[in-house]
C-alpha cells in the first residue's frame, strides 16, 4: 500500500489505486500501473495459433515458388502474405487439435494461365518423372513448367523452374539420395511465356522414393 506524506498535493511512495509513486535522487515520480496481458487460450484461439504455425512453416520452405506464384496478386501485399491469406482460408481440414493442411487445396501459385487437365508422377530411385497433357488449341506450348518436390519429413524442397516447356510433355526432377524411403509430394504450375502470368498450382500427389 502507498503512503501519502504531505496530503493530497504531497509526494507519495508505493501503490495508490492505479498509480505508483517513487522517489529517486530527490525527485518524486508518479507513473501508471502497467496493464496486464492475459494469454487467453480459448479453443478458437488455440486453433488459430496452430493454423498459423502449420502454414507459416509450410510456406517458408516453399518461398521460391510462392514468390513467383503470387507475385501478381491484387492485394498490394507481398507474395508470401497473399499466399498465406488464401491458404489460411482454404487449405485446412479437421477440428482442433487434429488440424491438417489439405494438399489438394493448397495453392503455391495463383493466376489465369491455363494449367493442365491431366498430369501423372512416377519415381525410379531418386528420379521423379512428371508427365502432362498438352492441348495446342487452348494452351501455349512455350509456357514453362514450374515444379517443386517436397519432403515433409525432412522439411526440404527441390525446385525446377523453366527447364521444360509445356510442349515437352514431361520433366524429370532429381532429389537427394538421403530422401530414399521418404514420401515426396509434387506440385506443378505453368508460367506464361512472357512471365506476366501463371496458372494455379496443382498437387499431383505423393510418391515414395
Amino acid at each position: 500500500m502507498g503512503q501519502i506524506k504531505k496530503g493530497i498535493l504531497g509526494s507519495f511512495s508505493g501503490k495508490v489505486g492505479t498509480v505508483v509513486g517513487s522517489h529517486w535522487k530527490q525527485i518524486d515520480y508518479i507513473r501508471s500501473m502497467p496493464s496486464h496481458h492475459h494469454d487467453a487460450k480459448t479453443p478458437k484461439q488455440m486453433e488459430q495459433r496452430l493454423k498459423l504455425a502449420l502454414l507459416s512453416e509450410y510456406l517458408k520452405i516453399m518461398l521460391p515458388f510462392v514468390d513467383i506464384g503470387f507475385k501478381n496478386n491484387q492485394n498490394n501485399t507481398s507474395p508470401f502474405n497473399a499466399a498465406f491469406k488464401y491458404n489460411f482460408a482454404n487449405a485446412f481440414y479437421g477440428d482442433y487439435p487434429n488440424i491438417q493442411l489439405d494438399l489438394a487445396y493448397i495453392l503455391l501459385s495463383h493466376g489465369s494461365t491455363k494449367g493442365t487437365d491431366y498430369a501423372h508422377i512416377s519415381a525410379i530411385h531418386t528420379a521423379i518423372t512428371i508427365t502432362w497433357r498438352f492441348n495446342a488449341s487452348t494452351e501455349n506450348g512455350n509456357d514453362t513448367a514450374m515444379i517443386v518436390a517436397v519432403n515433409y519429413l525432412q522439411n526440404k524442397c527441390v525446385f525446377q523452374f523453366g527447364a521444360k516447356k509445356r510442349s515437352n510433355l514431361e520433366a524429370i526432377i532429381e532429389v537427394p539420395s538421403d530422401w530414399v524411403g521418404c514420401g515426396v509430394s509434387i506440385f506443378l504450375a505453368f508460367r506464361a511465356e512472357d512471365e506476366k502470368d501463371i496458372s494455379n498450382s496443382m498437387c499431383l500427389g505423393t510418391v515414395f522414393i
